[in-house]
């Protein structure tokens, strides 16, 4: 998808958080492009459920968010976002602006 330099990091709103077919597609394509999932938290805070995910990809890391509503994001370095945005949006999907970050590390 790039070419493993890292780059400025980014954030996209992928869709809602209770997207089935987003969220599938995109686990699906992560893993068909051979990235590796990493950590994964879960956990409860107050009204809202929240799923935090990791994958690795061309040696480095894009984190999801799961959360009540919040959505579903992507944070990472900004040509994978933005390549993965793009692969989305090929497939239908209609996810949002890619902005910039300062998002971190589980």
């Amino acid at each position: 998808m790039t070419d493993g330099a890292e780059t400025a990091r980014c954030s996209a709103l992928l869709g809602d958080e209770y997207d089935q077919a987003l969220i599938l597609r995109t686990w699906d394509l992560l893993a068909a492009l051979g990235a590796q999932r990493g950590a994964m938290v879960n956990f409860v805070a107050g009204s809202q459920d929240v799923s935090i995910r990791e994958w690795t990809l061309e040696g480095q890391t894009l984190r999801f968010e799961i959360e009540t509503y919040m959505g579903f994001t992507v944070e990472g370095p900004e040509a994978l976002v933005k390549a993965l945005v793009a692969r989305l949006a090929a497939d239908g999907f209609q996810p949002g602006e890619v902005v910039p970050s300062t998002g971190g590390a589980i």
